[in-house]
């Protein structure tokens, strides 16, 4: 458990950058400084210089929706590899493990080895922040793991290798049989790994996608409502996407020129009724209920709040493991006091018999100097 919310603090804190609280950053300050360009425009609606600006502001819109939807997408596919790089983590630690099986099973006839026994227990450890596992004591000194609690990874001198696999888009993990375990993965590294990738940065990103959908589609038709500089109706959008793309990572602006942006309204050629309506589409509550600013602040809140928790969570975690150890060597180490008092015993014992000998050696010459 300590692994896993380790691992997803530091996935979330990869994640919370992308998504500023901030207003002036990200592409919520692209999309405040768009609709502060069409408020400029309710004033001077022919200035083709500020026409020009709101197409610019328009460009970093896109590029901002773009450049986060990228970032996300090299979050997931750090997950993805790590996803991997503790696959071949566990697969390498069973067989280290049934190494030492093999090893422990040779010396059971004896007293053991406690030094084997040492590193088993070491190992095992080293695997729980990798995943969740039952171990079960063979009676004979070793042990059989079972992933997830009850596919098996390691019995005897024998692994049954794991494996990364594909399922419907998401990353799954199968066994040795290629079944699909993830279910059953529901702590140590890959747990959040898998986490990561099939769930949290997927619904990231389908936020994104909707609040670009959103903003370019309400621009869009508002803009097609009005007129531009020749009084005619516009004949392309300014911005457009792909949806099977995902929205933020394709959206893109139009090449159009300061002319042909639709500022006025058809009824008023010249006037600035259009950059009215796009003005007021910065506080129109969307179909959600909320604008498009509290629409950006809800997904970034709960984003950060979800880095709050798993740093709280690892916290908490940590104390149990350090409690946890500290009685677990409250039972099994070496108590010093204890130790030095029975050096003491030790050292009088050794001093009464050597005293003793001295004695004898001393009785054993008298006798012989009496004999002779």
């Amino acid at each position: 458990n300590l692994a896993r919310h380790e691992q997803a603090a530091a996935d979330l804190a990869r994640l919370e950058p992308l998504l500023p609280v901030d207003a002036d950053s990200g592409f919520s300050g692209a999309v405040n400084k768009l609709f502060q360009s069409f408020s400029q425009l309710t004033v001077t609606p022919n200035d083709l210089n500020a026409r020009q600006t709101t197409l610019d502001r328009a460009q970093d819109v896109a590029n901002a929706f773009q450049s986060t939807a990228t970032s996300l997408a090299a979050v997931r596919g750090e997950a993805d590899e790590q996803l991997r790089t503790s696959v071949n983590k566990i697969n390498e630690l069973a067989g280290r493990i049934a190494e030492l099986n093999k090893t422990l099973r040779s010396a059971s006839t004896s007293s053991g080895d406690p030094g084997v026994e040492a590193e088993l227990h070491n190992l095992m450890e080293e695997l729980s922040g990798q995943v969740n596992f039952a171990a079960l004591d063979q009676g004979d000194g070793t042990v059989a793991i079972f992933i997830g609690g009850n596919r098996l990874l390691a019995i005897g001198d024998r692994t049954y290798p794991i494996q990364a696999g594909f399922d419907a888009g998401d990353r799954t993990v199968l066994d040795n049989n290629g079944e699909d375990i993830t279910r059953y993965l529901t702590g140590g590294k890959i747990a959040q790994h898998l986490d990561t990738y099939n769930r949290v940065v997927p619904e990231l990103l389908a936020s994104v996608d909707d609040l670009a959908a959103n903003i370019a589609g309400d621009i869009n038709f508002t803009l097609q409502g009005g007129a531009d500089m020749t009084g005619a109706t516009p004949g392309a959008e300014l911005f457009s996407f792909d949806t099977n793309a995902g929205a933020a990572l394709s959206l893109k602006v139009n090449p159009l020129t300061p002319q042909q942006l639709a500022i006025a309204t058809a009824a008023q050629p010249g006037g600035n009724g259009n950059a009215v309506g796009l003005t007021q589409l910065a506080q129109r509550r969307q179909a959600s209920g909320y604008t498009y600013s509290e629409s950006i602040g809800i997904v970034a809140g709960r984003l950060g709040r979800s880095v709050a928790d798993a740093q709280s969570n690892a916290e908490t975690q940590q104390k149990l493991v350090t409690q946890a150890k500290a009685q677990r060597q409250e039972e099994s180490g070496v108590n010093l006091d204890e130790e030095a008092a029975q050096m003491v015993q030790y050292q009088r014992a050794y001093e009464a018999a050597a005293q003793l000998f001295k004695t004898l050696n001393e009785m054993t010459q008298t006798v012989i100097d009496m004999a002779r």
